[in-house]
């Protein structure tokens, strides 16, 4: 293997093994961020619309294929679509990114292990079947596959420009690792899966000393340690309000022992 490429290599799995350490004293949370509709231009919005129809293509072809585990992870920019009559047309891939095309693959291979995981437990399978369409695409790395220009406004591979976004308020104080760009009835989301470090709690830890304590007359509270308290606690207004109220009453009538108990 050539020597810059096991050196690249090895740079990967060394940053892999330190983000996986530093990510066990960290939280993980996922924030849902509502990419703004109305401040979409056309290109942005023919682009949103036709990635996910890409996506499509490019997973039926993955699952039509008769070697999975062969196909190439670099980037495809041409794919055989079948037709309705059977036909294979060729369509261009304009907005799937390598990254993205790379994240479909590695979801079908999933999959299928799955099938073949409940198959060998004796589940009853069939093959994986064509989707008819795919509402969620992977961005597995912030900084290439989406990054943040502000606040508001985010670059996702594929899309022209930055497109606004609003709930990126949530995302204070958190480190942004992969995301979905999410279609919805509701419009296009981008959900963040984000890390923050764990809280630490100092704990105090109270002497082990055992003290005693001695109830008076005199001192009202003695300790062993020779320290003494005396400690008041006066009556309250209504406390001496009922008991006037009860040195009127006949003793051992109701309203006595209403007002007593």
């Amino acid at each position: 293997m050539n020597t810059a490429i096991q050196k690249r290599n090895q740079k990967i799995a060394e940053n892999g093994k330190k983000t996986r350490e530093k990510r066990l004293n960290q939280d993980c949370k996922t924030f849902d961020l509502k990419i703004v509709k109305n401040k979409l231009n056309l290109s942005q919005k023919e682009a949103l619309k036709r990635v996910f129809l890409e996506a499509k293509w490019f997973k039926n072809n993955i699952i039509a294929s008769s070697n999975i585990n062969g196909l190439t992870t670099k980037k495809q920019s041409i794919v055989p679509v079948k037709l309705l009559n059977g036909e294979l047309e060729y369509r261009e891939l304009n907005h799937l990114s390598s990254h993205q095309q790379q994240s479909l693959l590695a979801q079908v291979k999933s999959n299928i292990k799955t099938l073949s995981t409940q198959k060998q437990n004796g589940r009853k399978v069939g093959s994986l079947r064509f989707v008819k369409q795919v509402n969620s695409i992977d961005l597995k790395q912030y900084g290439v596959s989406y990054k943040f220009k502000s606040a508001t406004k985010v670059k996702i591979q594929g899309i022209p420009g930055y497109v606004k976004v609003r709930g990126s308020e949530q995302l204070q104080g958190y480190e942004l690792a992969n995301a979905k760009l999410v279609r919805k009835p509701s419009g296009y989301h981008l959900k963040i899966t984000a890390f923050k470090n764990k809280s630490k709690i100092t704990k105090t830890y109270q002497s082990e000393t055992k003290i005693g304590l001695d109830m008076g007359v005199k001192t009202h509270i003695t300790l062993s340690n020779g320290e003494k308290f005396n400690v008041l606690i006066g009556e309250t207004g209504r406390l001496k309000r009922l008991q006037k109220k009860l040195s009127k009453q006949v003793k051992g009538s109701n309203n006595y022992h209403k007002t007593r108990y």
